[in-house]
């Protein structure tokens, strides 16, 4: 693999959801272009367009005993108060560089995440779409949830984002347009929330960290998310009232009554779509949002047939990581978001993952590069490892809970070596232990991305 590596991380270019990863390259305009302090490695640097499938990174091996001076340091850090399993490789060659205790699991906070947008790309397929759509029965209408929880409203953005893509305004539009047209004005309207089942909020999670996400439903505006702050408690009902709104206003009668399973024999009068399934896996990894990996384990259970609630979406992600060929022994999920005190995940498999990434072993699976958060810029690393040195060198997912810390990703370094690595710190007990072993994991990455 020397000289070239098939990256997954770097073809992000070719895809709509690659526009953050362009934008930061200083490819192209955008809000996370820069000119002075901070710029973002290149990952790889592109002279040219070139075929997606394989792209020359110009990469070099990293200074093996280097890393492992730096890594023995971290690994008898005095500032860890709890367990810290890691691993190091070159991506280079494919050699690991450091192993302390790869194989053990420990709680990987929103480390989670990274299994979840495995399953989800491989099994809903990254171009797939969430409908949502009404449906006539009579004089009774359904509005019918298909797993979109960031449904949005009329905006004078040229781009919508992804949270809000599929517009309840033009579903009201739709369905209104259709109604007048078969000399209809008046309707029942019916919620078909029946996509998933069992609680909304998952009985495996602690109390104090279930304010950390919406009540899972098969709709929802924004995510859930409350005009101020946090989540509603009923996202659906929500979703539902800004659609009873938008369809008044473009004259029709709405007599809202219980929901219900729609109809068979129920006709589609009205559809919007989500963003695709890869630019949703971006927004929860760079952003490490909850509702939206949930919702997602609730959609891979559904597709593979599992009880479509919490406990179905965790072993449905399980299943396909391990049919995938992952290293599976000890690792255990009770949720998909990561926020389950319970969840066992080992460095090993995190850095199977983003190995599998960066040389780009499944297709599928090579928008995950956009949605790990960049050092310095944006999303959960937007205050973390950054200035001249280390910001926009360090790529990964960030976990974290109240006695756990995890970071797995890439390090693109100053010389141009391409390290992987994957770090979980755990039983952080003592009341500043989780952010003095925070500050570690940060100084051996920052040192890292300065080889």
């Amino acid at each position: 693999m020397k000289g070239k590596i098939r990256v997954g991380l770097s073809i992000l270019l070719t895809l709509g959801s690659g526009y953050v990863f362009a934008d930061a390259l200083n490819l192209t305009p955008g809000p996370l272009t820069f000119s002075t302090s901070v710029r973002i490695a290149p990952y790889p640097k592109v002279e040219k367009p070139v075929p997606a499938k394989e792209i020359s990174t110009k990469h070099t091996p990293a200074p093996e005993e280097k890393v492992k001076e730096l890594a023995t340091q971290f690994a008898s850090d005095q500032r860890v108060k709890g367990k810290l399993a890691f691993v190091v490789r070159d991506a280079t060659t494919n050699k690991i560089l450091y192993d302390k205790d790869g194989a053990t699991p420990l709680t990987p906070a929103s480390n989670t995440k990274v299994l979840t947008a495995v399953a989800a790309l491989h099994t809903l397929g990254p171009h797939t779409t969430l409908p949502t759509r009404t449906m006539l029965s009579g004089s009774a209408l359904y509005l019918v949830g298909g797993g979109d929880i960031f449904l949005g409203v009329d905006s004078k953005e040229a781009v919508r984002p992804v949270r809000e893509r599929a517009n309840i305004n033009d579903l009201a539009r739709q369905t209104a347009k259709s109604l007048k047209e078969n000399g209809t004005t008046t309707i029942t309207l019916k919620l078909d929330n029946t996509l998933f089942e069992g609680t909304p909020l998952n009985p495996n999670v602690a109390t104090k960290n279930r304010n950390y996400m919406a009540p899972i439903s098969a709709i929802a505006y924004r995510g859930g998310k409350a005009e101020h702050w946090g989540y509603e408690k009923d996202p659906a009902g929500v979703a539902t009232n800004i659609f009873i709104t938008a369809l008044r206003n473009e004259g029709i009668t709405v007599n809202p009554a219980p929901g219900e399973k729609t109809p068979a024999n129920a006709k589609e009068i009205g559809r919007v779509e989500s963003a695709p399934i890869q630019e949703i896996v971006d927004l929860v990894l760079t952003e490490s949002d909850n509702s939206g990996a949930e919702t997602l384990g609730h959609l891979i259970a559904v597709k593979t047939g599992n009880p479509p609630n919490f406990d179905g979406g965790a072993k449905a992600t399980l299943k396909v990581l391990t049919k995938l060929g992952y290293p599976m022994v000890g690792v255990k999920l009770f949720d998909n978001s990561g926020l389950s005190e319970h969840n066992r995940i080992t460095p090993n498999l995190l850095l199977a993952i983003t190995s599998d990434v960066v040389t780009h072993k499944h297709p599928e699976l090579e928008s995950i590069g956009a949605g790990y958060a960049v050092s310095g810029v944006n999303g959960t690393l937007d205050l973390r490892i950054a200035g001249p040195e280390a910001g926009g060198r360090v790529r990964g997912k960030t976990g974290t809970l109240d006695e756990a810390v995890s970071l797995s990703g890439v390090v693109n370094t100053k010389s141009g070596h391409l390290i992987e690595f994957a770090i979980i710190l755990d039983e952080l007990k003592a009341d500043d232990a989780q952010k003095l072993a925070r500050n570690a994991e940060d100084d051996f990455l920052k040192k890292l991305a300065t080889l």
